[in-house]
């Protein structure tokens, strides 16, 4: 709503405001100023929220990400490539399901649902639950909505966890209610997927008082009780400014066969040709999953879990755990027909998906720093003032009188190259440049063709108002 009144009242605002910014002096270097914290709050706080319109959006964030994980990579340090296996024991369901039968199925539709085998899922909890004081928290990447004859024992199963604060269980609005489970709110996180077009793109942390599953993991793992509006308190009583809407970057990648087979996307165009070669060393979950298995930390599977060498497997797994914290996180991650997810960077499955933003927490990419802000106030007052000054100049420039001969013609044209790619297009490279230096020093993405598109209605409107003044 606030980037579609922003938009009309912005014809009214510059036709107001013409005269003063013709003159140079306080009042025009003032309004400079509050259109530069105008552009920080857009980009800060709302664009994050916009829908991707332009298959170009996709395209300078892929190309950024990729460029980014490449530089990173010579470096070494684009991600924790050993966190998942540190901090994690995945536990996969794609090879444990059932079929119950559909309350809204009919003869056009399947009159059966499949869902994960939940007589096999409370025997592995009770077995969590008597491992539990090595697990600092049991994730469960289901939903419940599909009532079967097994839910109550299923809930007491998943109550026991909860009242020892180590059980987060994914929730959506979405999803009927079933009344075989009465979990309290602290234990439930929403996991509803939040699109923008068709695509996954944004991630709210707080909605309605309810936490995403990942922000309520990342709280009870850092102990964060207090949260604001825009603030969260940790128990030393230090406080962290954050956005309850960011953009993650999701830096661990799905299976290789879904990589780049997005739905809705090419798959093989020069750009995406171009993005497989850079994103060739991006960290794959099926690549981790053979270097885990390998040193016998890979995913098992919820069946082979109830077995006496799987309990045994699990037992020694747990107690190789390196990390800080050790998380049991049960989800899909290998059907490529079940709860795969659009994302501007593929295909991913949708637990995938909140491991990336988990991790993307942990390293506080949702926190805003003094100097983010400050980078971004600099950076938005300097592409105002280049539009402003160009849109008031009264006389243009002298044009360079044209060469005879074929040199002096290249140069002319070179000339007119540079004029028009660093100085008539300055404010769409200093944007670009705004926007890199976010996602390298501070780990924000920012929407860029959203601003774009602003800076461009801006400068249309600006010129045309400041012409008919001279006039």
């Amino acid at each position: 709503m606030t980037k579609y009144l922003l938009l009309i009242l912005l014809p009214f605002a510059i036709y107001f405001f013409a005269p003063i910014l013709r003159q140079p002096g306080k009042r025009r270097a003032g309004l400079i100023a509050v259109h530069a914290v105008l552009l920080t709050y857009l980009a800060v706080f709302v664009l994050n929220r916009s829908p991707l319109i332009f298959s170009d959006e996709l395209n300078v964030i892929q190309f950024i990400h990729a460029a980014k994980q490449k530089l990173h990579h010579w470096q070494g340090w684009f991600c924790e490539k050993d966190f998942i296996p540190n901090h994690f024991l995945l536990v996969d369901t794609s090879y444990d399901p059932v079929l119950v039968p559909n309350p809204e199925g009919d003869q056009e539709d399947s009159t059966f649902v499949r869902i994960t085998d939940r007589k096999k899922l409370t025997r592995l909890l009770d077995i969590l639950d008597k491992q539990s004081e090595r697990i600092d928290l049991v994730v469960c990447d289901i939903l419940f909505g599909q009532p079967t004859p097994h839910d109550s024992l299923l809930n007491a199963a998943l109550q026991r966890l909860a009242a020892k604060r180590k059980l987060v269980v994914a929730y959506s609005e979405n999803e009927t209610a079933n009344p075989a489970f009465s979990l309290p709110p602290e234990a439930r996180g929403r996991a509803t997927e939040e699109l923008r077009g068709d695509i996954f793109f944004s991630h709210t942390l707080q909605e309605q008082e309810l936490s995403s599953l990942p922000y309520l993991m990342y709280r009870r793992l850092n102990d964060i009780e207090d949260v604001g509006v825009f603030s969260e308190t940790r128990p030393n009583g230090d406080t962290d400014w954050y956005l309850n809407t960011f953009i993650p970057e999701l830096p661990f990648s799905d299976e290789e066969r879904l990589l780049g087979n997005a739905p809705n996307q090419p798959s093989k165009t020069w750009f995406r040709m171009i993005m497989d070669d850079m994103l060739g060393n991006r960290p794959l979950l099926s690549r981790q999953r053979a270097e885990m298995t390998a040193d016998g930390n890979g995913p098992l599977n919820l069946g082979y879990l109830l077995t006496e060498s799987g309990q045994t497997d699990l037992a020694a797994r747990l107690e190789q755990k390196s990390g800080p914290y050790r998380i049991v996180f049960i989800g899909s991650f290998q059907d490529p027909e079940n709860d795969v997810h659009n994302t501007v960077f593929g295909a991913m499955h949708g637990s995938v998906i909140l491991l990336n933003i988990f991790y993307e927490l942990q390293q506080g990419h949702h926190h805003v720093s003094l100097l983010y802000l400050v980078m971004l106030l600099a950076g938005f007052w300097y592409i105002t003032r280049v539009l402003v000054r160009r849109a008031v100049r009264v006389q243009p420039e002298p044009e360079p009188t044209a060469s005879g001969n074929w040199l002096g013609r290249v140069f002319d044209f070179l000339r007119f190259l540079y004029r028009f790619v660093f100085e008539e297009e300055r404010h769409v490279w200093l944007l670009l440049i705004l926007v890199i230096l976010a996602d390298l020093i501070f780990g924000h993405i920012i929407n860029i063709m959203g601003l774009a598109i602003y800076l461009v209605v801006f400068d249309a409107l600006l010129r045309f108002f400041s012409q008919r003044r001279v006039a």
